[in-house]
């Protein structure tokens, strides 16, 4: 039976009942209000992931633009720049498409070539380095010496075929048999993923140098960002905490999601503003230096919008607020106002949001109480951002962790202490080498480059340019 099809009892029926049965009634209306809300738990209002929606919520209504797809009159074009050749392919024409006649191949040529490129895989793409060393006899003692064997001799892979293989299983989350088949069908290179495993705790003992440099790094900036997800190892549950800033993103696993992990990761002294969640881990963090996302704010009024008719006029109230809060964001941030007036206007939403607060501290619902009265207590940290004129939401970290999700889909999580640190460091240096605008692929191929003259952890530095 439907909600709206069940008959009401005016306030005058429902006195007359007996005691047991009102008591009886007002559970189980509690319990309908408890299960609806509950069932009602989306990624919308809530922090879960998309991928763990029942029913997909509505969406919302896009302006479609009026005009064509594609590029616009007055866009500016893009072209490829022409490279040097390694092969030039003459074309002549046949026939003449004015009057039919045939060319003869020894016509006056007209003007410069109309040139188009093109790039292709050679035949075999990769070349077989064979390395003899040779016995020699002393002429002193008249016994044979053999010559120095160098260290990359020994390596049936060359770094770039090494930093490819890395990078494919990394980056891109192939795993390391298509990365095995892909080197015999496309390279002709017979390699086994036991090398291939070999490789990668090689690349990650070559990152730590960057990684500690990256750590180093966003404990030190000034704004940071910090989130954490869930991660597998061996089937247990673990999480992947990453913190975020303008120049670098550093990523670590840890068994707990607790306020030790995040202190772990930040270290005794707090440097900076950090931007979280309200998730209660973060709560040791000074008031003065903890910035709260506003779009989390957001989901949990959306929360209340969508719940009882109580608290809808309240939900209702906060998304308005939130709204004209990250206009404002969004309009100071493209230069159409200026500092004094987004400062003026600014103050004008946190009176109206403070009085948004106070009504629901008065408010008669329990739960629309305590989360008005928590927001009231963290004043300071709701409009931190606004002092610093930083980003209102905590979106910077939890684009840097989505690779980290779409790794933790694709490959089950990690199965041992190695691949952990793996994981770690290669997600710290990938992030921040694509902050950096630098070559994660050039940044592997210096740390193979450096281990095959005998330096394990080569000083390699994603900050800047590669030393």
């Amino acid at each position: 039976m439907k909600k709206r099809t069940l008959p009401k009892l005016s306030q005058e029926q429902f006195e007359k009942l007996p005691d047991e049965v009102r008591a009886y009634i007002s559970a189980l209306e509690e319990y309908l209000a408890w299960m609806e809300k509950k069932i009602n738990r989306n990624s919308r209002n809530t922090s879960l992931p998309p991928s763990s929606d029942l029913i997909s919520p509505p969406k919302k209504e896009r302006k479609i633009k009026k005009g064509t797809k594609g590029g616009q009159p007055g866009h500016q074009g893009h072209n490829r720049p022409l490279k040097k050749p390694d092969r030039i392919i003459p074309h002549f024409p046949q026939m003449c498409h004015h009057c039919g006649s045939f060319f003869h191949g020894h016509e006056e040529q007209v003007g410069s070539p109309v040139i188009y490129q093109h790039e292709e895989l050679v035949e075999k793409p990769t070349e077989v380095i064979q390395d003899e060393y040779y016995r020699c006899r002393c002429g002193n003692c008249q016994k044979p010496v053999l010559a120095e064997i160098k260290p990359e001799a020994t390596e049936c892979l060359g770094p770039k075929l090494k930093s490819l293989g890395v990078y494919l299983n990394g980056e891109c989350h192939l795993s390391l048999k298509k990365v095995s088949r892909l080197f015999q069908e496309g390279f002709q290179i017979n390699v086994s993923p036991a090398t291939l495993v070999k490789t990668r705790m090689q690349a990650c003992e070559g990152l730590q140098f960057a990684t500690k440099e990256i750590h180093i790094e966003v404990k030190a900036a000034p704004f940071k960002n910090m989130d954490e997800t869930t991660w597998k190892v061996s089937g247990n549950r673990e999480y992947l905490w990453g913190i975020s800033t303008d120049k670098a993103t550093f990523f670590g696993i840890l068994p707990t999601r607790g306020m030790i992990g995040a202190k772990s990761l930040l270290g005794d002294e707090i440097e900076g503003i950090v931007t979280t969640d309200r998730y209660g881990a973060y709560n040791f963090l000074p008031k003065q230096q903890h910035a709260f996302c506003w779009s989390h704010l957001e989901r949990k009024f959306q929360s209340f919008f969508e719940a009882q008719e109580k608290q809808k006029v309240f939900g209702e109230r906060g998304i308005a607020s939130i709204n004209s809060l990250f206009h404002l964001w969004h309009v100071w941030s493209t230069g159409e106002l200026s500092d004094k007036e987004y400062t003026e206007q600014m103050l004008t939403l946190r009176q109206r949001f403070g009085k948004l607060l106070n009504f629901g501290i008065s408010s008669r619902d329990p739960e629309i109480g305590r989360f008005s009265q928590d927001l009231k207590k963290n004043w300071e940290s709701l409009f931190l951002f606004s002092k610093y004129h930083i980003d209102p939401t905590n979106n910077a970290i939890e684009r840097g962790l989505r690779p980290g999700v779409i790794w933790r889909k694709i490959c089950m999580g990690s199965r041992s202490d190695e691949g952990i640190i793996y994981v770690g460091r290669f997600l710290s240096v990938t992030e921040t080498c694509k902050k950096q605008s630098t070559s994660m692929l050039a940044a592997l191929n210096k740390v193979f480059v450096c281990q095959s003259h005998g330096i394990v952890t080569p000083p390699i530095s994603v900050l800047s340019k590669i030393q």
